[in-house]
């Protein structure tokens, strides 16, 4: 009887602990890594020399609508001329199977710095 008590509770906390193991993050051939979401974004972002040779700031908090496109949710900067150039270039991307990831909120620095 104790053995069968002991497998019983083996067995339990094995499925417990499957069970908190498992993420609700999207999976199949298309899934995106989420921690990676916003180096992909920055890294589809081009930067003229005129701009990077200036000092400034943007933050960036996205989310991502049905269509895979970024929504911005907030924007922090020291410098609106580069608030709306990073605005412009985040409203023509566009990532496939993004849409997994409504409802999630990603932040993203760039940092412009003059040589």
């Amino acid at each position: 009887m104790k053995t069968i008590k002991i497998v019983l509770a083996a067995i339990i906390i094995s499925f417990s602990t499957m069970s908190f193991a498992s993420t609700n993050e999207p999976s199949g051939e298309f899934s995106i890594n989420k921690d990676r979401i916003s180096e992909i974004v920055k890294s589809q972002i081009s930067f003229p020399e005129s701009i990077v040779s200036q000092n400034a700031m943007v933050a960036v908090s996205f989310t991502f609508n049905n269509d895979d496109e970024i929504v911005i949710t907030n924007m922090n900067y020291s410098d609106e001329a580069f608030k709306n150039y990073v605005s412009s270039q985040l409203s023509r991307i566009s990532i496939h199977n993004a849409h997994q990831y409504i409802g999630n909120e990603f932040n993203m620095q760039i940092l412009f710095q003059s040589k």
